[in-house]
């Protein structure tokens, strides 16, 4: 069994290989520049760990895992509602649904300063420690794409890392096991709130789109290298669907 920072990689380059078939063609010089960008990003942080074997037979530890929700690094209004509440006296056509149009609302200062404040309190060491005490050894953190590759006209705010290396490093000490997981992609992979931008998925239509979502990955297979002693998995992307002839993962 390989160890899962080398599945990323593997796994990368099927996204990539889709992609370039779904996505807007580029020119082929173009397009083999912006492959190989990318592709070498992921492939030389996989490289770090390299083909790790893992004995099954020596561990039998079963998963009892947590998703510590898409609440945290990338907010739905259903898992954390007081955020949204201060909207609450616009107009419905106005209400925030999603991190794109909350942020928008508030604008960046604003927005940053609420949701540095969140990602401080939302979750904590003792929030972990009673998930291990209850038998949780598994956790999964969901973390939008703007955490790692951010322009300038998104309306998203990022500052992210490291509050979720704060998780890793708790992680560690309390002995939990972390997947991290891309849960939101440019573009939206599906059109809803959690991918950070409810509306019609427009990830590939656009070569860009794809581009970026490669160097978050790149980006986050970085941080699983890092910690490698406590990130076991990476979701490479969180429910891809909605496109015409492509069904979902």
């Amino acid at each position: 069994m390989r160890s899962p920072t080398f599945v990323v990689s593997a796994f990368s380059a099927l996204l990539l290989a889709l992609a370039v078939q779904a996505s807007p063609p580029l020119s082929a010089s173009s397009e083999a520049k912006s492959a190989l960008a990318v592709s070498t990003q992921i492939a030389a942080a996989s490289a770090a760990v390299g083909d790790t074997e893992l004995d099954s037979e020596s561990d039998t530890t079963p998963i009892r895992g947590a998703n510590i929700g898409g609440g945290v690094f990338l907010i739905e209004p259903f898992i954390k509602p007081s955020l949204f509440d201060q909207f609450l006296s616009r107009n419905k056509a106005d209400i925030p649904v999603d991190e794109w149009t909350f942020t928008a609302a508030l604008g960046k200062v604003e927005a940053k300063r609420q949701l540095e404040e969140h990602w401080d309190t939302f979750v904590t060491r003792d929030h972990l420690e009673a998930m291990a005490e209850s038998g949780i050894n598994w956790i999964r953190i969901p973390i939008g794409y703007w955490a790692f590759n951010l322009t300038d006209d998104e309306p998203y705010v990022d500052g992210q890392v490291p509050y979720i290396e704060r998780v890793l490093e708790w992680s560690r000490d309390i002995g939990l096991k972390v997947e991290l997981d891309l849960h939101g992609a440019p573009g939206s992979q599906n059109g809803y709130d959690n991918s950070g931008r409810r509306g019609v998925p427009e990830w590939l239509h656009s070569r860009i789109n794809v581009d970026r979502t490669l160097d978050a990955l790149a980006k986050m297979t970085k941080i699983a290298v890092d910690w490698s002693d406590v990130v076991y998995g990476i979701q490479i992307l969180n429910e891809p669907s909605r496109w015409n002839g492509v069904s979902n993962c």
